[in-house]
């Protein structure tokens, strides 16, 4: 065995060793929260009667054809499922543009109730 060949085997051990090391460090929980099973859970339960419309914007083909009459017929509420999403960038700037919006309704009756 050359040098050179016994430093490039090295160098792939330690690789291995590096993304072993991490496998392992990602699979073990942390105090930082998120994930873990602690504490209390508060439920919230509804009460009325649910009516209206919901709107989904969705990727073709994410939901079935069948899942959006029967959630009507078991929900009671319209629902309007339109697949116009391509891609993440057009979903996100759809949402911004309306969280936006809502911001700015915010700010101004903040203002108004001032």
């Amino acid at each position: 065995m050359t040098r050179r060949s016994g430093t490039r085997r090295a160098k792939w051990l330690t690789a291995l060793l590096a993304l072993g090391a991490a496998m392992a460090l990602a699979a073990c929980g942390s105090d930082l929260g998120g994930g873990a099973n602690e504490g209390e859970v508060t439920t919230a339960e509804a009460t009325g009667t649910v009516g209206g419309e919901l709107v989904i914007s969705q990727w073709p083909f994410y939901i079935d054809r069948k899942t959006v009459p029967e959630f009507e017929d078991q929900a009671g509420v319209k629902v309007d499922y339109i697949e116009d999403v391509n891609d993440n960038n057009e979903i996100f700037a759809k949402l911004r543009r309306g969280l936006d919006d809502t911001l700015a309704w915010a700010q101004r009756e903040r203002l108004l109730a001032q």
